[in-house]
């Protein structure tokens, strides 16, 4: 049996759902003690919650007999410093992102594309590229705080289009070194996604963007963490840096 990859979690944070993925016609059954399991250890019948970290084990059974390979997960929590937040909660923040639009020819990284100078700079409502569909060689280097409402690991997943490389970074431009994106896609991948252990608070986010070669231009952006489920990243997340 398969116990499916968790999300990292810090020790504040609860631990996360076991789920084992198993085989029809074969039993699968678990201790979460990290003894091997028998025949009188807690038959799987779906996913379960742990009260404490632990060491999870999954042993297929057929016709009450034990198959010999043991899978074994450790739900432990990550003892990382949360990145502090750049302003509190009850800051009180304007809604918006601002933009700075790039044009170049096809060939320039991604992280030189967003070192050039911009066309032209302006706020917008949404991080979402409905006004740039049929656009191509250009980039946008989209800049804002996120709400972060709770503090933990959060998950960032983004998914591109055809012509299109991304990434995403959380940094304060003013106070932090050069920081590698927390998931970035491009022609080696069309998905990906990172986590980071964030404080409760707004974060300097930075969302970059390229398209070139044609128009099939696409980003989606979701986000997950703790007491959110998955979601596409709310514009309602994000407010303008004060001045």
């Amino acid at each position: 049996p398969l116990t499916e990859d968790h999300p990292p979690f810090l020790a504040s944070e609860p631990v996360p759902t076991v789920s084992i993925v198993g085989e029809d016609g074969l039993d699968v059954r678990y201790t979460p003690d990290g003894t091997d399991p028998g025949v009188k250890s807690s038959l799987y019948t779906g996913p379960f919650d742990l009260s404490a970290p632990a060491t999870v084990k999954a042993r297929y059974f057929r016709a009450g007999r034990p198959l010999p390979f043991v899978a074994s997960r450790e739900y432990r929590p990550v003892f990382y410093e949360a990145r502090p937040a750049d302003y509190p909660l009850m800051t009180a923040l304007e809604s918006g992102l601002s933009c700075a639009e790039l044009r170049h020819a096809p060939g320039i990284r991604l992280y030189d594309l967003m070192r050039q100078t911009p066309v032209r700079e302006f706020l917008r409502p949404t991080w979402q590229l409905a006004a740039f569909t049929k656009e191509t060689n250009y980039g946008l280097k989209q800049m804002c705080l996120i709400r972060i409402p709770r503090r933990g690991f959060w998950r960032f997943h983004l998914a591109r289009g055809e012509a299109a490389t991304a990434g995403i970074v959380i940094r304060n431009p003013v106070t932090d070194i050069h920081r590698a994106p927390i998931a970035r896609v491009g022609w080696w991948a069309e998905k990906q996604s990172g986590s980071i252990a964030l404080e409760a608070g707004y974060h300097h986010l930075e969302i970059q963007y390229g398209c070139f070669y044609n128009t099939r231009n696409g980003l989606e952006i979701d986000v997950e963490g703790p007491g959110t489920s998955c979601q596409p990243l709310p514009d309602s997340w994000l407010f303008q840096t004060p001045k």
